[in-house]
């Protein structure tokens, strides 16, 4: 996994993309809102039901220590 300033790309294994972009996106960083998610079929490449998914998340603003 990639992590790139909101950016992540996960290989993952799924009946569908949907349910790829969802499996990804467990691995969001804790309190992250989710912006986008792409998956891309791989099965070629990688065996069946592979998915090259690309998240793209908000991280969340710091909490003001008053």
């Amino acid at each position: 996994m990639s992590r790139l300033r909101g950016t992540f790309e996960s290989l993952v294994s799924a009946g569908d993309a949907a349910t790829a972009v969802e499996i990804a996106a467990e691995a969001l960083p804790k309190g992250a809102l989710l912006v986008s998610g792409a998956a891309e079929n791989v099965s070629a490449e990688y065996g069946a039901d592979s998915w090259l998914v690309t998240i793209k998340f908000k991280r969340p603003a710091p909490e003001a220590d008053y």
